[in-house]
């Protein structure tokens, strides 16, 4: 809806990012919101709309990372406390058991 309502400002003449940016805000969309702020910078300053792009995706691949490494901690923990202790009862305690049946079976 936000973008239909800046694709609608624009083809009345509003300028195409700072459009943008009125549209998004109004929906609460942030992250939308500051990227058409900085490309409207760019645009001001005269500098392509590339360099803008790229750094924001290098921001969301930094920041991808970062939730990564935090979810495998908490994996290693979920399998320390809830995996391992579940292995060591089907299958280290009933070794034993059946090594014994094993054993009295052949003897």
């Amino acid at each position: 809806m936000a973008l239909r309502r800046a694709a609608d400002a624009y083809a009345l003449g509003a300028p195409l990012f700072s459009s943008l940016s009125g549209a998004v805000e109004t929906d609460g969309i942030d992250e939308l919101a500051k990227v058409a702020a900085a490309l409207e910078r760019s645009r001001d300053l005269g500098r392509g709309s590339l360099a803008v792009i790229r750094g924001r995706r290098e921001a969301a691949r930094a920041e991808s990372l970062e939730a990564a490494a935090k979810v495998e901690g908490k994996l290693m923990l979920t399998l320390v406390l809830c995996y391992l202790p579940a292995r060591m009862l089907l299958v280290v305690i009933p070794l034993p058991l059946f090594l014994t049946l094993l054993d009295g079976l052949f003897s």
